[in-house]
């Protein structure tokens, strides 16, 4: 008799496995999850009362009891009424003259599983093994209580029958049924927490710059954010499982050897480094990595954190900084040819390419002038500087498209082109070319043009020979300006010198005489040498003109009137041979 009731608690507390499968599809928070779980429990106690252990006839002990209460506990009042309505239903069904205590077992279950939940088990939160003991215990006690209520059989033959194996098997019937659903609560809050916590961490490590991708203690990759595979080239579900090295394919920038990636070695962080990345197209990037391991609670190195930025934009403001600075000294020391020559090869080694070139264009904007090649394409094709000094350009080929769309050109073909009308004899055959236009007050003035790339050119090189472009044109204007100052200089100096009068400059900021014309040894016996500051032509005027010449002059250079020592003049200077006057 009473291994039915085993079997028949058995069965019961296996039931509540299939409760985790529903709620897995229709979650308890959901008005579906809690239907569905109130049926499965009532079903399930209905099941129970199918194998009963029957006291007398229409007198069944079964496990409804038991599952109604944990309803009641772990879904609410909801799925707790529907299981009870579900159970109370195949109880009158069954009939018998225990139906009335059926009844009020089924609905006293419900009540205490329901206080149970109010007061001491917080939603969302597992039970301790002692809480679900104290309510079978509870649920148990009164339904001994009630069996007073069975007609037509002596209340205490049946208490005094049943009521000690009732309390020592439905309390711990319900404790294990009630640890299955309280594991099951606790692993969806624990995966519920995960879920959260790697939804946390997705959206921290696509909010980071920087490239970063874990690998475990073989190098084999687990995590990798939007910027590593943007960088490397290769998605996470490509990544995954892969070696490091095979995805972060590292070369030292200057011996171009593979640099090699520390698995979480010592247990210790590793400095910076500045590196080329090979990507999966094979472009080469600029990028600063470095690496950590991973380390658990107890002190192991369980994988290594790589971490890598892009550094190529970095690289090339300081590349370009450095070959303006350069261009700029060099200028201050050589000739217009001599510098657009140097700028010429900064623009092939910055591009990698193999020719270069600038054309200056006429103000008419039909006609290139002053060609000017890089030294490598001088070296080995000489003929280049035999072409026409002025030609039009209509007579030019698709390297001038640039000046008509007044925008960079870039020819990775250059050879299928259908406009291009060829090269000239000696000249280089072009594969690839890149052409720049500068352009100043709205027209263009002169065309950079680099080629013969050994790979395609990409935007990098455009902007590259962007910045060039402008800055050869800006050091060849200034360059221009300097000549053509120094020319006018010298030829104010030459007419000064030429002429009988003693022309002078004198600047009040500098403090100091700027040109005093050679002129004054010979009128005045005084080399221009040794015109040392203002006081020095003060101390030779003549004494009767001492007073007033000093403050006429300084008024004059005011009104921007232009001063000179005149032979003959009003003015009197005492010469060094002498007190006489001059």
């Amino acid at each position: 008799m009473y291994l039915d009731l085993v079997l028949n608690l058995t069965l019961l507390v296996a039931m509540t496995v299939v409760s985790g499968l529903i709620e897995t599809h229709w979650p308890r928070a959901r008005i579906a999850g809690k239907v569905f779980q109130g049926l499965l429990f009532g079903g399930a106690a209905a099941l129970g009362m199918m194998r009963p252990l029957q006291f007398a006839p229409g007198i069944i002990f079964d496990g409804r009891s038991v599952m109604i209460s944990l309803c009641g506990l772990f879904f609410g009042p909801l799925s707790g009424i529907i299981s009870a309505a579900a159970a109370s239903l195949w109880r009158i069904y069954l009939g018998g003259a225990g139906v009335l205590t059926g009844i009020l077992v089924i609905a006293s279950s419900l009540i205490i599983g329901l206080f149970w939940r109010r007061k001491l088990m917080p939603m969302d939160r597992s039970v301790t093994l002692l809480q679900l003991f104290s309510l079978g215990l509870a649920v148990h006690v009164v339904m001994v209580m009630l069996l007073i209520t069975i007609p037509g059989v002596s209340s205490y033959q049946v208490v005094g029958t049943l009521s000690m194996n009732i309390l020592a098997f439905y309390p711990v019937a319900t404790l294990l049924a009630g640890k299955v659903l309280s594991d099951q609560l606790l692993t969806k809050s624990v995966i519920a927490e995960l879920n959260h916590t790697r939804e946390n961490l997705g959206a921290t490590l696509r909010s980071i710059g920087d490239g970063v991708i874990a690998a475990d203690s073989h190098g084999r990759i687990f995590l990798m954010n939007k910027v590593a595979e943007s960088l490397t080239g290769y998605s996470h579900e490509e990544a995954y499982g892969s070696p490091l090295e095979e995805v972060c394919r590292f070369i030292e920038e200057h011996s171009r050897k593979p640099a090699e990636i520390p698995l979480g070695i010592g247990g210790s962080s590793q400095q910076r480094r500045d590196l080329l990345l090979i990507s999966r197209s094979t472009a080469e990037i600029n990028i600063s990595e470095s690496t950590a391991p991973i380390i658990d609670d107890q002190g192991e190195v369980t994988g290594t954190v790589l971490v890598f930025r892009d550094i190529s934009r970095q690289r090339w403001e300081q590349q370009m900084t450095r070959s303006r600075l350069q261009l700029i000294e060099y200028a201050e020391h050589h000739e217009l040819s001599e510098i657009l020559t140097k700028a010429l090869d900064d623009a092939e080694g910055l591009t990698g390419s193999t020719i270069a070139f600038f054309h200056f264009l006429e103000d008419d904007g039909e006609t290139l002038s002053l060609q000017q090649w890089s030294a490598e394409t001088k070296r080995l094709h000489c003929s280049v500087t035999d072409y026409p000094v002025h030609y039009p350009i209509d007579q030019a080929g698709v390297w001038t498209d640039c000046i008509r769309t007044r925008e960079t050109e870039i020819h990775n073909d250059f050879p299928a082109l259908t406009r291009r009308k060829g090269t000239p004899e000696g000249h280089p055959r072009i594969t690839r070319m890149l052409t720049v236009p500068v352009i100043r007050d709205g027209k263009v003035k002169a065309v950079l043009g680099v080629g013969n790339k050994p790979d395609d050119y990409r935007q990098r090189d455009a902007e590259t020979a962007e910045y060039l472009a402008d800055l050869i044109w800006q050091i060849a204007e200034n360059s221009i300006t300097r000549r053509q100052l120094a020319q006018s200089e010298e030829k104010l100096r030459s007419l000064a010198e030429s002429v009988g009068s003693i022309l002078w400059e004198y600047s009040f900021q500098e403090d100091r005489w700027t040109y005093i014309a050679p002129q004054s040894l010979g009128v005045l016996g005084y080399p221009p040498e040794e015109w040392t500051d203002l006081q020095f032509w003060i101390d030779r005027i003549h004494p009767d003109d001492r007073a007033w010449v000093p403050q006429f002059c300084l008024d004059a250079s005011r009104r921007g009137w232009i001063m000179s020592l005149i032979t003959g003049s009003s003015e009197r200077t005492r010469a060094s041979s002498g007190s006489g006057k001059t």
